[in-house]
């Protein structure tokens, strides 16, 4: 997920369902699926969830992106 739009081709890459990320983003008190920069899978499995209205780009150094379909 980048700037509150899924990307269906992420989620099938990565075997992740929707109702995952829905939960994760529940679980990071998200209010606006909009105020979402970013959803990322860390390698340990978990999955992080940065939102707000600006973000910094150093956080996502390291992180592939997967190209939307």
């Amino acid at each position: 997920m980048r700037d509150g739009k899924f990307h269906e081709t992420a989620l099938t890459r990565t075997r992740t369902a929707r109702s995952d990320i829905i939960a994760k983003l529940r679980e990071a008190n998200v209010l606006h699926v909009n105020d979402v920069r970013a959803v990322v899978l860390e390698s340990t499995g978990d999955i992080s969830v940065l939102h707000g209205e600006n973000l910094d780009d150093a956080l996502l150094d390291g992180v592939r992106t997967v190209a939307s379909a």
